[in-house]
């Protein structure tokens, strides 16, 4: 069933995963600073810590490893990392630890664009949409990022809406992730590739409108 991944890292990633949504879904489901949505929230992003760094173990035993797995399990981490960076904005290494970090989106910014670039030049079509959507999520954490550098904010505001993009693009991976277990869903790659991120994109707006209110 696990072949051709080993049995040990093969359910560890599939069990911590399955906890990582269990634990997203919690988190948004209740009242938003409640000890049940910081439990719920600790319960996703440990988790999924485990999962996206057991993937890179997936890879490491094929002669070539998925781009997307990769470039998913480096965003992931990427995303955790600064979503908790944003509920500890006040840490003194937090400015230090932002400005290395946004490297790893102008990385993906970079892969991204290639992969554009080489589905254009072979006319995969039906591929297009992928790297356009994930292309823009990463030039848009890069931007965001660098305004971070030049100008940090002190409205509480900011980081909270920081933190919420950042985790719901983190839950869009982990859902996407669930796709990859072998089931055969009938659904065509290219949608189910991008349609948890355009998911996660409209409840971040969602979210954020409701923030807004006054």
């Amino acid at each position: 069933m696990w072949d051709p991944y080993d049995p040990v890292s093969y359910f560890a990633h599939v069990v911590f995963g399955f906890a990582a949504v269990a634990g997203a879904v919690t988190a948004l489901s209740v009242t938003k600073g409640s000890p049940l949505h910081k439990r719920g929230g600790w319960f996703f992003v440990i988790p999924m810590t485990v999962a996206a760094l057991t993937a890179f173990v997936f890879e490491a035993q094929f002669d070539q490893p998925r781009p997307l797995a990769i470039i998913m399990a480096v965003a992931t981490l990427y995303l955790l990392a600064t979503s908790m960076l944003a509920l500890r904005n006040k840490l003194s290494f937090a400015p230090i630890a932002e400005k290395v970090l946004v490297i790893v989106p102008l990385a993906l910014l970079v892969q991204s664009v290639i992969f554009l670039v080489r589905s254009i030049s072979i006319g995969s079509w039906a591929t297009v949409p992928g790297p356009v959507l994930y292309g823009g999520v990463f030039l848009a954490l890069v931007i965001g990022d660098i305004k971070l550098m030049r100008s940090r904010p002190t409205e509480r505001l900011y980081w909270v809406k920081r933190h919420l993009l950042r985790i719901l693009l983190a839950f869009a991976f982990a859902v996407r992730a669930l796709f990859s277990l072998g089931i055969e869903t009938g659904i065509p790659f290219e949608v189910v590739v991008t349609t948890p991120l355009v998911l996660a994109l409209l409840a971040a707006w969602y979210f954020f409108r409701q923030l807004d209110r006054p």
